[in-house]
């Protein structure tokens, strides 16, 4: 992921700005994790249709409980713990 983050300009104000979210590299690590889970499953869900993906991230803005639930239970659990977890973190 550093590799990643040098290459590209717009990567390092939004890896800041994940961490500052998640308050500790454990939870940074786990939220890359999930994402790339998400992702995995966004894309096999809309057949890797670039358009299919782009809109259904376009609509989870708006209705994020509607994107949560194309997920696998699996993920939607892991999803929920990273949030308390995230939550707790900041208490």
């Amino acid at each position: 992921r550093g590799a990643a983050i040098a290459a590209n300009p717009q990567a390092g104000p939004i890896d800041q700005h994940v961490r500052s979210l998640t308050g500790s590299e454990a939870l940074t690590q786990e939220f890359y994790a999930l994402a790339a889970d998400v992702f995995q499953e966004l894309a096999v869900g809309t057949g890797a249709a670039v358009a299919k993906m782009t809109e259904t991230l376009g609509r989870a803005r708006t209705d994020p409980a509607g994107f949560a639930a194309l997920l696998s239970p699996e993920t939607q659990r892991r999803l929920r713990q990273l949030s308390t977890k995230i939550t707790d973190q900041r208490r």
